[in-house]
């Protein structure tokens, strides 16, 4: 606990280390990692040779740790089995996304608190990813959730002021169980492949576009409330398999469904 890392190309790499950012005593500073050249932290498997034995790296963080600005992602973690644990954290100023999880490894982020990243808040490409109540996303220039693959479950999540798309869906499952999503530039949802399923914690208003736009993939809606979007409600186009019911689409500038 305690420490602070600036300058130079990446602020931390781990190649099959656990890194366990403590919580410090009331009167300690937390640990600050900022004004790297590359990513913040790199977190990595460790192989040997061509052996099938492996150290996958891992990282958890509280609230006591700030991590940014950085010219590139705050986390990027990727190789097989590597895992992030994020406990009101504050990822601020990445360059490119505050957590990129890639290689078949797992995520929780729990009340982290994400601003201003350069490209996207969350993305994964592989693995598995929890988002849990009070996480919040804001200002990012693509996306607050961007998907290309692996499982994503959503239990508590704003993504609020600046960001292109709330949510977007290229590929892989995303379980959105409660997400508030307000005041995006263009659709709330923008989904182009995967599979998205939406429950009655799902809202979304006031976007500059749709408030969920697919083009493929299958879409399961049950109870949500996508409402005062500056498009429509909902709009599919293309090869779109969707099941909606008990979903409240109001005061939509253009259809609902």
């Amino acid at each position: 606990d305690g420490n602070t890392i600036t300058g130079g190309g990446d602020g931390i790499s781990a190649y099959g280390a656990a890194l366990d950012f403590l919580e410090p005593e009331a009167a300690d500073p937390g640990n600050t990692i900022s004004g790297v050249g590359g990513e913040a932290i790199v977190l990595n498997t460790w192989g040997w040779g061509n052996t099938p034995a492996s150290s996958p790296g891992s990282l958890v963080a509280g609230a006591s740790t700030t991590i940014g600005p950085a010219v590139a992602d705050c986390i990027w973690a990727t190789g097989d089995g590597v895992g992030v644990s994020l406990t009101g954290t504050t990822l601020d100023g990445c360059g490119s996304s505050a957590l990129f999880l890639v290689g078949n490894g797992s995520a929780t982020v729990s009340g982290a608190v994400i601003t201003n990243p350069g490209n996207t808040g969350l993305r994964i490409a592989s693995g598995t990813m929890e988002i849990n109540s009070g996480t919040t996303i804001n200002g990012t220039s693509a996306s607050g959730l961007s998907m290309t693959g692996g499982i994503v479950t959503i239990d508590g999540l704003a993504i609020t002021g600046g960001t292109t798309y709330g949510l977007n869906l290229d590929g892989g499952e995303l379980v959105v169980n409660t997400a508030d999503i307000a005041g995006t530039t263009q659709n709330g949802i923008d989904m182009s492949g995967g599979i998205l399923v939406g429950g009655a914690g799902l809202g979304v208003s006031g976007s500059g576009g749709d408030g969920l736009r697919a083009t493929s993939g299958t879409v399961t809606l049950s109870g949500s409330n996508l409402s005062n979007n500056s498009g429509s409600g909902i709009e599919l186009t293309g090869n779109v398999e969707a099941n909606i019911s008990d979903v409240t689409l109001e005061d939509n500038g253009g259809s609902g469904l």
